[in-house]
């Protein structure tokens, strides 16, 4: 939707929001207030999965290092043994 057709949506909301029945209404405003709170849920789980994936990358390079401490390792004992 184009930013004018929604400005011109959001001028004529009220009064076609007026003329409905009282049960209307509501179910309107819940929806709406269901609809904030999907978006928050929403941002809120987009947010805890892009933490988890950072911390993913930081334990996956963390064990890169301690691999390569022990494969180094290794080796010393090897050639200390040799």
């Amino acid at each position: 939707m184009w930013p004018t057709e929604r400005d011109t949506l959001r001028k004529k909301l009220p009064q076609v929001f007026t003329t409905l029945p009282l049960s209307t209404q509501g179910n309107l405003k819940t929806t709406e207030e269901l609809s904030r709170i999907l978006d928050s849920t929403r941002s809120h789980l987009v947010n805890q999965l892009e933490q988890s994936e950072a911390e993913k990358v930081r334990l996956a390079a963390q064990i890169q290092v301690w691999e390569r401490r022990f494969h180094n390792n290794t080796l010393q004992s090897r050639d200390t043994n040799n």
